[in-house]
């Protein structure tokens, strides 16, 4: 099995340092960035297995960021936002994220979402692979 890649885009050198380890832990390659021009210039360079985007990064916020990556991409995404910040969660959902996770947050739970996600987006892509074929598409 190859390695999942996940882009970690938090301005927060903490919170990128003990989830990169969190992920690595559990078999991901993680690649950081600071903020939203870093995430969406990384983001462009290769074929991503997940993104996780703090809502409020520095230079293009992580709802522009998450729009931009939705207008060519359906890879899963996963917002960070402040766990108080009921507003934020909704609009980062209805953008197009696949998940909110509110700050301060467990990293192994923030693992086990990733996980339960990436089972799910792999499934789905195998089912619509398995529909092409028996259609012929």
């Amino acid at each position: 099995m190859d390695r999942k890649s996940i882009l970690l885009a938090d301005d927060e050198s903490d919170i990128r340092e003990v989830v990169t380890k969190y992920l690595n832990r559990e078999g991901f390659s993680v690649e950081q960035a600071v903020d939203g021009a870093e995430a969406l210039a990384l983001f462009y360079r290769k074929n991503w297995d997940l993104v996780i985007l703090d809502i409020r990064i520095p230079n293009t916020d992580g709802i522009k960021v998450c729009q931009e990556i939705r207008k060519i991409s359906q890879v899963p995404v996963v917002m960070l936002t402040d766990l108080n910040n009921e507003t934020n969660r909704i609009q980062g959902l209805e953008i197009g994220a696949d998940d909110c996770v509110g700050k301060p947050f467990s990293p192994r739970e923030l693992v086990a979402r990733i996980k339960a996600i990436l089972r799910r987006s792999t499934a789905a892509r195998s089912a619509k692979k398995n529909r092409n074929s028996l259609s012929g598409g």
